[in-house]
């Protein structure tokens, strides 16, 4: 609320959720912080259009993702933090952070005349890395943003019937 009236009238309307303002700066500071790397991509974006010397392909992809995320975002809220949108929302920032550093690495390789592919065996366990690190964060975002680690503390046996925790339908 803008005005100390507002705050009281909300708090009478609404006395069971009382108006917590450090929730509020945080949330502000994250979308802060979100816009402003939005508009570093976004200036990046324009940059790397405009000049001969980058390839604006990821750039321009970023760019997207970023709207994306945006919109993942504002779902979050008004959709009550529903689980997949949420997951989407994690994931979203994960990849934004890894074409991040594939843009940088890209930037880098031009600069360095030295730069050689990695062996297969390399690229391989690159990969295989990959893959367990995303399984690791898709089921980590799963879990939270189901709530499941309130309802199923003793993992793996969940409370002795894990099998009725498994609600596919609802999650």
């Amino acid at each position: 609320p803008h005005h100390e009236d507002a705050g009281v009238r909300a708090n009478i309307h609404f006395p069971e959720r009382a108006i917590e303002h450090e929730q509020a700066w945080l949330e502000m500071i994250y979308r802060y912080f979100a816009g402003t790397l939005g508009m570093v991509i976004f200036a990046i974006t324009v940059i790397a259009i405009r000049t001969e010397r980058v390839n604006p392909s990821i750039p321009i992809l970023l760019s997207f993702l970023v709207v994306g995320q945006a919109m993942l975002g504002m779902w979050t809220v008004t959709l009550k933090l529903m689980p997949v949108i949420v997951m989407l929302h994690l994931l979203g920032g994960f990849t934004l952070l890894a074409l991040q550093a594939v843009f940088y690495c890209q930037l880098k390789a031009r600069d360095n005349l030295y730069f050689s592919p990695s062996s297969r065996s390399v690229r391989l366990f690159s990969v295989f890395s990959f893959l367990v690190v995303f399984s690791q964060v898709l089921l980590g975002g799963w879990t939270s943003s189901n709530y499941a680690a309130l309802m199923c503390t003793t993992l793996p046996i969940c409370e002795g019937d894990w099998m009725n925790y498994l609600d596919w339908k609802e999650a």
